[in-house]
């Protein structure tokens, strides 16, 4: 199969900055994790052949507005350029009870 007209857009989620977003015990922060598992993940889908966008660079937290924006200029961008884009944003409101 050929993917190089493929285009994966990676959000890699909260920096590390961003308080709270770690396990109970704090030995697995969020941040952390997402930037090993995106930055494995990039070659891999560049061997592929597919053109990779990795949508949070900084490690510092960006806010979910500035991230939807960076994903649609990009989507738009390579959209244009006859790239397959696959653009799906879940959002899931989850209330906790203690």
């Amino acid at each position: 199969m050929n993917f190089s007209k493929v285009c994966v857009f990676l959000d890699n989620g909260h920096g590390h900055n961003t308080p709270g977003k770690c396990s109970p015990d704090k030995k697995l922060l969020e941040y952390k994790w997402t930037r090993e598992i995106v930055a494995e993940l990039k070659p891999l889908l560049e061997q592929l052949g597919c053109k990779v966008e990795v949508i949070v660079p900084e490690t510092i937290d960006i806010s979910l507005t500035q991230r939807v924006k960076r994903v649609n200029i990009l989507y738009n961008k390579y959209k244009k350029a006859g790239y397959f884009c696959f653009k799906e944003v879940k959002y899931e409101k989850r209330i906790y009870v203690r």
